[in-house]
């Protein structure tokens, strides 16, 4: 099995590896520090354990590379390298911890709010934990609802959170596709 995760051009992902947010050195807090209030890394890895137990210990990944559907889509491609993960390999070598997934958003208002009212109340942030790798659902992925207007690029898509043990998914798991090595 092979999943997808798209990271800036020039990273040294192939001779360092792929860090999840706990683990990397060259973390944007921008984001989280908006959604958790906290300040440091450090204080939001753990706003992030208080979801579920490795969460800052996870990489996003796609069951398949990123498509240019969109405006958006066609900038972000050609602003990073796709790498394949090779998920078999993970779990055989005992570095998977778990996987979980992140379910679309739905595109209609009123749904919309009943989800995320429920992702509130259940406190979860929107993802379910699969009972092992095969539950992946490999359905193809329909990339023209991706929305950056409101800072939702992947809420309708959905997509999948890897939970490793050492919150770094070593180069020799991962394949550069396209672009040099």
């Amino acid at each position: 099995m092979k999943l997808y995760h798209h990271a800036p051009k020039g990273s040294n992902i192939l001779k360092t590896g792929l860090f999840s947010f706990s683990r990397s050195p060259q973390v944007d807090l921008g984001y989280y520090t908006y959604r958790s209030g906290k300040k440091t890394q450090a204080e939001i890895s753990a706003w992030m354990e208080e979801f579920f137990p490795g969460y800052s210990r996870g990489v996003r990944c796609f069951t398949e590379p990123i498509q240019p559907t969109t405006k958006h889509l066609k900038s972000l491609i050609k602003a990073t390298d796709v790498y394949e993960i090779d998920l078999d390999g993970l779990i055989r070598d005992g570095l998977l911890e778990a996987v979980y997934v992140k379910y679309p958003l739905s595109a209609d208002d009123a749904i919309r709010e009943r989800q995320l009212a429920e992702w509130e109340a259940n406190h979860r942030d929107g993802f379910d934990r699969l009972s092992s790798a095969d539950e992946i659902d490999w359905s193809p992925i329909n990339w023209n609802i991706c929305d950056d207007k409101k800072g939702w690029r992947f809420a309708f898509t959905g997509f999948h959170l890897i939970i490793l043990k050492d919150g770094v998914i070593p180069p020799k798991y991962l394949t550069l596709i396209g672009g040099k090595k």
